[in-house]
């Protein structure tokens, strides 16, 4: 019983990363903070998620979410680098 709750709360913060990363992903070229900011919880969910999983089960959404979360950060901070510089320009 205690390993089905397990995959039940593995399996939700793998979707709630899934969800973070894309809902970063999608807001990083137009609100780079609001990006990153998305970014970091949905990293932490999938950090977390991939703890609690056991070798052999599924890591769909962990990965996804990884993934997803990563290019929206390394975006996010390549637009905010990109705006420090134009605006030092003036």
């Amino acid at each position: 019983m205690t390993e089905i709750q397990n995959n039940t709360e593995t399996n939700t913060l793998g979707i709630l990363s899934l969800v973070f990363g894309i809902l970063s992903l999608s807001t990083a070229l137009f609100t780079f903070l609001f990006g990153a900011f998305l970014g970091i919880p949905a990293l932490i969910f999938a950090i977390y998620a991939f703890k609690q999983v056991k070798a052999g089960s599924g890591k769909a959404f962990e990965i996804a979410g990884l993934v997803t979360s990563s290019i929206a950060s390394f975006i996010g901070l390549i637009v905010m680098i990109l705006m420090i510089i134009a605006f030092s320009m003036r």
